[in-house]
């Protein structure tokens, strides 16, 4: 003898509850494989920074020839920004670094000159 059980719920209804359970399944399934490449990205992180630790910078600094040294530089700083009295060094994928002039042996009030180019000495326009 089969037992029917009056649920009230139509196939309608049915089919609705259905298609929000898969919704929120699929929903928690991505956020699982969100979550597992977070995880993942972390680790490779850490492996990453661990090695850079290792890596004797001085010495690829010393053996460095001037072109190399300007990558080098140019792979790392994103842009210094000058101020009267600090520089502020943005560092790619990092806050900002504040140097004041102190630290790089220059007086508040010393005169920078910047172009296109770059620094440049200060020119005599007095004539």
């Amino acid at each position: 003898m089969a037992v029917v059980v009056a649920t009230g719920i139509t196939a309608e209804q049915e089919a609705s509850l259905t298609r929000q359970i898969e919704a929120i399944e699929d929903q928690a399934n991505e956020a699982l494989q969100a979550i597992g490449r977070r995880h993942d990205l972390a680790e490779h992180f850490e492996r990453v920074a661990a090695m850079l630790r290792t890596i004797d910078t001085q010495a690829i600094w010393d053996a460095a020839n001037e072109r190399e040294r300007r990558i080098l530089i140019n792979e790392i700083v994103d842009k210094v920004i000058v101020h009267a009295d600090r520089l502020q060094v943005a560092i790619h994928g990092a806050p900002l670094l504040t140097v004041t002039l102190d630290e790089l042996g220059l007086r508040s009030g010393t005169r920078i000159d910047v172009s296109e180019g770059g620094l440049e000495p200060p020119r005599d326009f007095s004539h």
